[in-house]
């Protein structure tokens, strides 16, 4: 994949005269996602915002490296910019699919398109103050795309019949997503920062914790999509779409924090392989690929092994270090296990929130 990677990032430029910039993902991240969701036999896998298709092609080799020669058929993609979906189907060709399951369309527009059908969704999408969708008949169809109001419960939100004057589409995909998972699917996208942590965007955080159960939150470094001139924090949410009507207990939740992701921040953005400190080889695989230097090998083991029950000796966050505060904060930093500690630790010694003694100016 990497080597198909290369031939995409220099020969499309050539055909298409395209700046693939805007585009750059780092395929650490990529395949990190797509490794914490797991694609399995059978299951449809989808990206609504698929740009050049990275997330669809990891997502076809990590089922095809499984023994899944059927996964070819239950890719699917949409994107409203006909550059993009052309660079898609480029790289779909060069992993050895077609484009049978790509369209170039509206997703935020056309959302009722393959709802309900996908076990999978896999998500980068557009975010940011200029990237906003204003047309009420489409709002309408978004409960995000609604005017919400501060609650009678300290920090709760309550969603209003007014229609928004706009919205910023990353919070937008955000539902977009839900909309096209059965109950139970999975879902890895990445969010800018606010989302999850700025009172103002309370009421999206009260909006994901009622539709789905919160897996995984993982802090990435500020430079890692600079490259696509969008140089703010963001971090991953791996959630899993609640059933509706169902209770759901106190659960468990996966917090990190990535600062290597096996690429230069900066510059060339070139890779970082992992180095034997003895001699300074690079460290190969089985299948003699390089190994990045980077903390997603970490992130996927701490992943791995976050149980789906909170049991015993589970130390890490669970969804109560989230729901129990007025702004439902999900920033990861503040829910990994020695931030935690330090918090826990604090109390124990009869500390109390400086809001509590003091008003924050």
């Amino acid at each position: 994949s990497d080597t198909m990677q290369q031939v995409f990032m220099t020969f499309v430029p050539v055909v298409f005269k395209k700046n693939l910039s805007q585009y750059f993902t780092p395929s650490s991240l990529i395949d990190t996602m797509v490794q914490m969701v797991a694609p399995g036999p059978t299951e449809k896998v989808a990206d609504p915002a698929m740009g050049t298709a990275d997330f669809l092609t990891s997502a076809l080799n990590f089922c095809i490296e499984r023994g899944d020669d059927d996964a070819f058929g239950r890719i699917y993609g949409i994107d409203s910019d006909p550059s993009a979906y052309d660079l898609a189907i480029v790289n779909m060709i060069l992993n050895r699919d077609g484009q049978a399951n790509l369209r170039l369309e509206d997703s935020i527009e056309k959302h009722t398109r393959w709802a309900e059908e996908m076990d999978v969704v896999l998500c980068n999408p557009p975010f940011g103050a200029k990237t906003v969708e204003k047309r009420p008949q489409v709002l309408d169809a978004y409960d995000l795309g609604h005017q919400w109001e501060a609650g009678e419960a300290p920090g709760s939100w309550v969603m209003t019949d007014a229609i928004a004057k706009s919205q910023q589409l990353g919070i937008l995909f955000i539902e977009r997503c839900w909309k096209m998972l059965r109950p139970g699917g999975r879902l890895a996208i990445i969010l800018p920062e606010g989302y999850l942590s700025t009172a103002a965007y309370g009421y999206v955080r009260q909006w994901i914790l009622d539709h789905f159960i919160v897996r995984s939150l993982v802090e990435l470094p500020r430079r890692i999509f600079v490259k696509s001139d969008a140089d703010l924090r963001s971090n991953i949410l791996v959630a899993e779409m609640r059933v509706p009507g169902e209770m759901v207990p106190k659960y468990p939740v996966h917090a990190s924090m990535v600062r290597r992701v096996g690429y230069k921040l900066g510059g060339d953005f070139r890779p970082l392989p992992l180095q034997d400190k003895a001699t300074g080889i690079p460290i190969r695989d089985n299948a003699n690929r390089i190994i990045l230097d980077s903390d997603f090998r970490r992130v996927l083991d701490e992943f791995g092994a976050t149980p789906k029950k909170i049991a015993p000796d589970w130390e890490g966050a669970t969804v109560t270090d989230i729901v129990s505060r007025a702004d439902l904060d999900m920033k990861p930093r503040r829910l990994v296990p020695r931030a935690l500690e330090n918090i826990r630790k604090l109390e124990a010694e009869g500390a109390v929130p400086l809001g509590q003694i003091a008003d924050i100016l």
